[in-house]
């Protein structure tokens, strides 16, 4: 007790002292000049002297630039220290490049300038300082424009949280929440209603079982924005029912610098306490395994194939002894950052690099509960559990990611974008389990070891090109990824205790469980690989015409996709060996001892055995060819009618083998040609006010995994997943109305009203089998989503302007999302049976609320923010015929605090989950009780607590 008392003022005493170190460093004052220099001069007639008033001037490849005022003065101001190509145009003049301008740290230089007007043309030239959408106000920009409803988040907004990875970003938008820390839910509908795309191309997954995006996989630092479309366009991917999700990496740099970061995390209920670790081979700082958990390259296609039973006796005793983990205590956890940015001129054409590399080594510890219930007991008004298990859950991360990205910019702002984003996850965790499995009548205890690799790949050549003053535009793009999950060697444990007997001499110990026959769920390893490619090409034209007072607008495009996977799985076991001469002491050993090479023999041991089937393994493709054309149309100088059509060509082929009947082929096609129309029509209703309505119809088709004949057993859930080579698509109407609002360039209202009809939805459930429960995917009858959404950004920097205390809230700024939203499913009970056939759909919660209070004092390089999250309870498993299980609201609030002192430090310090609210997933069950009347219980079937997380980083810019 004394040690534990010791540990946990150790604790105090080191949250206090990074907390008090960073409030002193706040306040020491440091002072350090910008070192920014200033550009100016006039901008004159090449042949009549005369200055010109409303030139362009800008610095190529960057987003710095100014106007001629009314006596040709042009002057560009903070500009960093470096070498610049200036770029000067006017209406009816020849664009003019001033190569080579070297301007050094707090340098004003003068450059007056003569431009030359067109003799054989009138027509203008328009140059713009290259786009910055990296900003909240650009942001902002491109929703107001959009013909399609929308909505953003930018890098400015990221900087200011505590958020790591995209999926702890996305979910501050309004009608986005969270599934598994990862994968995004957008107005309610799961993750397989979404569609993602990466820098303009089609992302791949890593996740075998999901159709999702993994978005913990793109660090926060690395993003310049995200954007989720929310209704159809003819530009748009047809797949897709809650959005269409744009996510942006960092191309653009204005400077010259290297930046590094640091970061130290400290996780309530993890850090400073014991931890098991496994660590199998000697990089796991890398997150790698170095081979020595993978099959040795003499082991055979099966073992079946092996009749020799010494030859089984040495493929057992080959495979790696790593059957426990090694006790240690969970230090801090720790991130690296290393950025670089660079732009450099060559002749006329501006390039510029970012290039980003970052490390994460993280701990978590979670104790866990599970329960699984059969029919409530009614007459007792007592739960009847199937079984209950406590988990202790050790999950060592790491992760490896690096961004790099190239862009060109050359004559008038054309553009050639190289990007390149990859990342490794590798991650070790060891499941220590103590419950009770009343279907067996059994105590037990149950181990998992398990280290997963997954790597991603994504990479474009992109061009952005415009002619004609602008009128013509043209975007382009070619793109390869890869994804690949890789389990070498999931070891799992299953130990039942002596309770019989109680003249056994090991009553009241635990023992194996070992059969005759291969159980790898039970005692045994599972060796898995998926691989994905993608091949994409793209293309978007986009051309205004003058037609007098009328100025539409063409859009034409096409999209290429190629997508392949391959899965392969392998599950062995362990048998006893020979009845008459087992040693029955040998289950009762410890786990090291009864795995090691001497228990692995043909007389008083156990040998290795295997049940892979045919059906363990697939490989799939999908091959889209998809084209469109869209219209806009200005009517009235208010009305702007974006009308379009998408035609998608996409063929689904999986090959596999049939569960039930090894020789049994599966050869699935899904091959069909579908037209996809869609309207989006904005009103102008004053300078401020714009009202959008739209419609689109789309579409959601079966992932590789719901049509693959392939089980898995997943040990924490206790339950096989099997596919459905059944499946059909789906079909969506989609309608939206919404009104926005923007006092200023950086606020906006907006409040919207959406309706969704679905058409033989997709939806995953969970069935009864011979041995418990199983997860498997139906289509429904039909579901309808409908719900209204919130979106209020409120500046009071207008409070500036003011006098006495109000002006102290001028640095402030307000964030808030809400959403309503109502679902309903029919279920196909001809199918299956279910206790209602109506429902909410999966996943779907009735409300969430975002909010945040932001201060940024840029004079004082001091920012805080304060945010908050809720959700309402929604449906995470769907039952039959039992209660549905439901996630319940958990409301969830961090703080981040950053400051920085001159140009080079920034410390931020920061406590993500401040409330430490459980996570709870419980089922409701009504029933007549007499004197009572109808009464409503709980069961609660899985509760965790994450702990809250204290975060102190430091960047310094060189």
């Amino acid at each position: 007790m004394p040690h534990l008392i010791d540990k946990q003022v150790q604790q105090k005493y080191l949250l206090a002292f990074i907390f008090l170190t960073f409030i002193f460093t706040i306040y020491l004052g440091l002072n350090d000049a910008k070192g920014q220099g200033v550009i100016k001069g006039v901008i004159t007639d090449a042949k009549t002297h005369e200055t010109i008033v409303g030139a362009n001037v800008i610095l190529q490849g960057t987003t710095m630039g100014a106007s001629s005022d009314l006596d040709g003065n042009y002057e560009i101001k903070n500009i960093p220290e470096g070498t610049y190509n200036l770029v000067v145009s006017f209406i009816s003049y020849s664009t003019k490049i001033i190569p080579k301008v070297k301007l050094s740290k707090g340098q004003t230089i003068v450059v007056n300038i003569e431009i030359e007007e067109k003799v054989s043309s009138i027509e203008g030239i328009t140059v713009t300082a290259s786009r910055r959408n990296d900003t909240e106000i650009s942001v902002l920009s491109s929703i107001r424009q959009s013909s399609v409803i929308a909505n953003g988040i930018s890098a400015q907004t990221i900087q200011r949280t505590q958020d790591r990875d995209a999926s702890e970003v996305i979910r501050r938008l309004p009608g986005v929440t969270l599934m598994d820390n990862r994968f995004i839910m957008v107005r309610g509908l799961s993750q397989r209603y979404n569609n993602v795309w990466l820098n303009g191309a089609a992302t791949p997954s890593s996740e075998s079982d999901a159709r999702a995006f993994s978005f913990d996989v793109i660090p926060s630092s690395q993003i310049e924005n995200i954007l989720v479309y929310k209704s159809a366009s003819a530009e748009l991917p047809a797949d897709f029912s809650g959005a269409a999700v744009m996510v942006t990496t960092k191309s653009l740099t204005d400077e010259n610098n290297i930046s590094i970061g640091y970061t130290a995390s400290y996780r309530q209920g993890t850090t400073f306490k014991d931890f098991k670790f496994y660590h199998p081979g000697n990089l796991s700082l890398l997150g790698i395994d170095n081979g020595y958990l993978s099959l040795p390259k003499d082991f055979p296609a099966h073992l079946h194939d092996v009749t020799d039973k010494e030859e089984l006796t040495r493929l057992g005793q080959s495979l790696n002894n790593m059957w426990s983990p090694t006790a240690g205590t969970a230090i801090p956890d720790q991130r690296f950052q290393l950025n670089f940015n660079q732009r450099f001129i060559v002749g006329k054409a501006s390039i510029g690099n970012i290039t980003s590399v970052n490390y994460s080594n993280t701990n978590s510890l979670d104790e866990v509960f599970r329960a699984d219930f059969i029919v409530y007991n009614e007459q007792n008004d007592h739960p009847d559990t199937s079984y209950y298990f406590n988990d202790n859950r050790y999950v060592n991360s790491i992760r490896i990611g690096a961004l790099h990205n190239w862009q060109i910019i050359f004559s008038n702002n054309q553009r050639i974008e190289f990007r390149n984003l990859f990342n490794h996850f590798g991650t070790f965790s060891y499941i220590d389990r103590n419950g009770r499995d009343n279907y067996g009548g059994q105590t037990i205890r149950g181990r998992e070891l398990r280290f997963q690799s997954r790597n991603t790949y994504s990479g474009q050549l992109g061009g952005h090109h415009q002619w004609s003053r602008g009128n013509n535009s043209l975007n382009w793009t070619l793109g390869y990824s890869y994804a690949d999950k890789n389990d070498p060697d999931i070891k799992r444990v299953h130990s039942v205790r002596s309770e019989d007997d109680p003249n056994s001499p090991h009553y009241g110990d635990y023992g194996v469980s070992f059969s005759f026959a291969a159980t790898p769920e039970l005692s045994g390893r599972v060796f898995q690989n998926m691989s994905e490619n993608i091949l994409v090409s793209a293309a978007n034209f986009e051309r205004s015409f003058t037609l007098g007072s009328f100025k539409p607008t063409l859009k034409l495009g096409f999209y290429a996709e190629d997508k392949s996977r391959e899965f392969e799985a392998r599950n062995i076991g362990y048998i006893i060996a020979n009845m008459m001469s087992f040693d029955w002491n040998l289950p009762y050993e410890s786990i090291d001892s009864i795995f090691s090479d001497e228990n692995i023999n043909n007389t008083t041991g156990i040998r290795l055995d295997e049940t892979t089937n045919a059906s363990d393994s697939y490989q799939a493709d999908n091959q889209l060819i998809a084209a469109y054309s869209g219209i806009k149309f200005p009517l009235f100088n208010l009305l702007n009618l974006y009308a379009g059509v998408r035609m998608e060509q996409n063929k689904q082929t999986l090959d596999s083998y049939s569960s039930d009947n090894a020789t049994d082929p599966v050869h699935y096609v899904n091959d069909e040609l579908k037209f996809f129309p869609s309207a989006n029509l904005s009103v102008q209703i004053n300078e401020n006010s714009i009202l959008k309505a739209s419609y689109g119809m789309t579409i959601n088709k079966p992932e590789f995994r719901e049509i693959a004949p392939f089980a898995y057993y997943d040990f924490e859930l206790k339950r096989v997943i099997r596919g459905n080579d059944s499946l059909t698509n789906s079909l969506i109407h989609n309608f939206d109305l919404r009104y926005e609002f923007y006092p200023s360039a950086a606020e906006i209202i907006s409040l919207s009203a959406f309706y969704k009809n679905f058409m033989s939805p997709i939806e995953t459930i969970e069935i009864n089998s011979g041995s418990g429960r199983d997860y498997t995917f139906q289509n429904a009858l039909g579901a309808y989503s409908a719900g209204l959404e919130l979106d209020i950004r409120k500046s009071f920097a207008n409070l500036g302007k003011k006098e006495g205390f109000l002006r102290n809230f001028r640095h402030f700024s307000l964030v808030m999302n809400a959403s309503y939203i109502k679902s309903e499913i029919e279920v196909d009970t001809a199918k299956f049976y279910s206790r209602s056939y109506k429902r909410p759909m999966m996943g779907q919660s009735p409300f969430i609320v975002n909010a945040g209070i932001y201060y940024q004092n840029d004079e004082k390089e001091f920012s805080f923010n304060l945010l908050y999250n809720v959700i309402g309870k929604r449906i995470v498993v769907v039952g039959l015929d039992f209660p549905d299980i439901y996630e319940m609201p958990r409301h969830s609030i961090d703080l981040t605090i950053s400051k920085s002192f001159g140009s080079h430090l920034e410390i931020k310090f920061g406590i993500q989950d401040i409330l430490n609210q459980p996570i709870k997933y419980q089922q409701y069950i009504e029933f007549e009780k007499a004197n009572e009347g109808l009464v409503q219980r709980q069961q609660v079937s899985y509760l965790t607590k994450p702990g809250s997380y204290y975060s102190l980083g430091l960047t310094y810019k060189f």
